[in-house]
């Protein structure tokens, strides 16, 4: 799980394929998943601003659950203003705006184990609940349309009153700006993958077969997490290659060392973490039993209890935690965003309590493995 290691395998791909390898992965950590942002983009311009003097051709390796789909399009255009031909690395999960990336890319190299995916928007909104509580709405650009075709097949709505009580059903449950930043969300989808895949060099471009691909990635499957493999995706019409088998053995070893790096197996529990820490081991013992004699008057049990309840808390050591969200690696520059804080676990009336506080969290030189 060292740096030294991952660049070892970096410098092997790059051995294998005559170019130079640029690797981005956001962490897919239970708790602590991390997600294509903007921030990337400095670290991204750092490392193509390194790539060798007279560089032709690159490969960018990429693993991600997706995030905002204007760094698939920066990093792309981006990269094409350099190099003449880009090839896309995937040895595990390309989704969403990872899949969008892959589009423009000359080819896309997969992992039998890699996936890609759909890549209709997802809208993630905070609104007052019934309760006046804030609550969390998350629906896909594609749910509208779903709900009004189970309206108008399933249900049997046809006159044009009944839909419009439907749509305004609809409305009020996730919002109607929601709805319009969904619509446009979509249509940028559409116009972002489009335009990648016309941007590649392949010979014979069909603009109508790079619309078709496009469409069916954000429209026609009918569940975000839809995995395609290398088989479907190469159906519907991108450019995949199969690996030689040196490459994929090598491409994955190297996943597998980032997978440990970023302890993507191991969900992050602050409350395990306290429990593993011998300076918490207080919060896990017993409490003293609280004995109150069977003839003490109802009015004293009372003030006891209420005296007992409004204790002070017990506060424990506060434990310094590292959960890495992001690395953007070469042979060149090696860059994580981690973020840092402390864990501090306190014993009161209600019971056990960890607190969690984020005291910085920013791109810097790459770590050997998270402390958390």
């Amino acid at each position: 799980m060292s740096i030294k290691s991952r660049i070892a395998l970096y410098q092997a791909i790059e051995k294998l394929r005559e170019r130079p390898l640029i690797v981005y992965v956001t962490s897919p950590r239970m708790n602590a998943a991390g997600r294509m942002g903007g921030d990337v983009m400095p670290e991204m311009c750092d490392q193509i601003s390194a790539l060798p003097t007279g560089c032709k051709k690159v490969d960018l390796l990429i693993v991600s659950g997706g995030g905002d789909p204007m760094v698939a399009w920066r990093t792309i255009s981006m990269l094409r203003e350099k190099v003449e031909e880009i090839s896309v690395l995937v040895p595990h999960t390309a989704y969403s705006a990872a899949t969008l990336l892959t589009l423009g890319a000359d080819d896309i190299i997969m992992h039998p184990f890699a996936n890609l995916g759909p890549i209709d928007p997802q809208i993630d909104i905070k609104r007052k609940g019934k309760d006046g509580k804030i609550e969390d709405v998350h629906f896909g650009s594609e749910d509208m349309e779903g709900f009004l075709d189970f309206a108008r097949k399933r249900v049997g709505l046809s006159d044009q009153a009944n839909m419009l009580e439907a749509f305004k059903l609809f409305c009020a449950e996730a919002g109607s700006i929601s709805i319009g930043i969904a619509t446009r969300s979509s249509q940028l989808a559409m116009q972002l993958g489009t335009k990648l895949l016309q941007m590649r060099r392949t010979k014979g471009k069909d603009d109508r077969k790079a619309k078709e691909i496009v469409d069916r990635l954000n429209r026609q499957y009918f569940n975000h997490g839809y995995a395609l493999g290398r088989h479907e995706a190469k159906e519907i019409g991108l450019k995949v290659i199969y690996p030689s088998a040196q490459l994929e053995k090598t491409m994955w070893e190297l996943w597998i060392e980032i997978e440990e790096n970023l302890k993507a197996r191991k969900p992050f529990d602050p409350m395990s973490i306290v429990s593993a820490d011998p300076r918490s081991a207080g919060v896990f013992t017993p409490p003293p039993s609280l004995v109150i004699p069977s003839n003490t008057p109802p009015d004293v049990v009372q003030q006891i209890w209420q005296k007992a309840l409004s204790s002070p808390l017990v506060r424990y050591p506060e434990i310094d935690y590292e959960i890495p969200f992001a690395l953007l690696e070469s042979s060149r520059v090696q860059r994580m965003f981690v973020e840092k804080g402390k864990l501090a676990a306190f014993i009161g009336p209600a019971g056990i309590t960890v607190n969690q506080t984020k005291l910085s969290s920013n791109w810097s030189n790459s770590i050997d493995s998270a402390s958390c």
